[in-house]
């Protein structure tokens, strides 16, 4: 109700009277509906969009979220002063959505205004005009999906370090998302106790996620197959071992544009078993190698919202 008053008193006072429909400029983070989605929801209340981009009246309209939600509504007629007010709430589709109605109720009259009436119809005895029906409710957009490719170097599937690669697709809600990641680790081959030892690894993850702001904290299980080959023995050769993590990470994002981000993150990961590599030797079976209790990495990530 604050919202909606709010709303009234400003664009009232500003004189929405002359009749003139208002550009509107819209600025939301990327977890919130988008202009498209708000012009939608003041549409499906007067039945037709009634901003215009020639009007001479302005509104403006910033969400920003620091704990709860905030939104900044700006208005200036003409050459006039300009009008600001903000408001609240604790989730962005709740606070769109009352700007929105309290939008319409104020900009219902201006539209019944700029809108020229129809031509009377051509007959002696005209008949009612149907009454438009107007929406009763006013449906939460869809979350928006998001494709993401990145590089980085990870450390305890190799000996050493190693490139590694990834690829996601995430759906993001208000304060939450999650994702299903696939990624590979190419292993540096390398020298250990005199034998020649190469490993790749591919895997699958599904990582949920909380948001807050540019920074979001992760947990991640995975599951994939680790391959190790042996070179400079005799008889050397290489196998498959099934491989399982669960771990966490921190990712900070930044958006470049509507649709591209930018992301930079860490993540730490614990094996639920560990995977060993063996030779042979005239007193048996001698381990060579081993996964590490404790692995992870560093990557970048660019992203796009579809």
């Amino acid at each position: 109700m604050g919202v909606r008053l709010g709303i009234a008193v400003l664009l009232l006072t500003a004189g929405v009277a002359t009749g003139d429909r208002a550009a509107l400029s819209y600025d939301a983070p990327v977890d919130c509906p988008d202009e498209r989605a708000f012009r939608a929801f003041v549409a499906a209340r007067l039945g037709v969009d009634p901003f215009d981009d020639t009007g001479s009246s302005h509104v403006s309209i910033l969400l920003t979220r620091s704990g709860p939600y905030h939104a900044t509504v700006s208005h200036v007629a003409g050459d006039g002063p300009v009008r600001q007010r903000s408001f609240s709430a604790e989730t962005c589709p709740e606070l769109v959505q009352s700007l929105a109605v309290s939008m319409a109720v104020v900009l219902d009259p201006v539209v019944r205004r700029a809108t020229p009436a129809p031509p009377p119809p051509l007959v002696e005895e005209p008949s009612p005009e149907p009454v438009a029906a107007r929406a009763t409710s006013i449906a939460e957009p869809p979350a928006p999906f998001r494709v993401g490719v990145g590089v980085g170097v990870a450390w305890g599937l190799s000996i050493g370090a190693a490139p590694m690669f990834r690829i996601e697709g995430r759906a993001v809600f208000d304060w939450w998302s999650v994702a299903v990641e696939a990624r590979g680790v190419t292993g540096v081959p390398g020298v250990v106790a005199g034998v020649g030892l190469s490993t790749l690894v591919f895997e699958g993850a599904a990582v949920p996620c909380l948001h807050w702001r540019w920074l979001a904290g992760c947990a991640e299980v995975a599951a994939g197959g680790l391959s190790a080959v042996a070179s400079g023995i005799a008889q050397a050769r290489g196998g498959w071992a099934p491989f399982v993590s669960v771990g966490g990470r921190l990712s900070l994002q930044h958006l470049v544009s509507d649709r591209v981000g930018l992301l930079v993150l860490g993540e730490l990961r614990a094996p639920l078993f560990r995977v060993f590599a063996s030779v042979a030797t005239p007193t048996g079976l001698e381990r060579v190698w081993q996964t590490s209790p404790i692995g992870g990495g560093v990557s970048a990530m660019a992203y796009i919202l579809l």
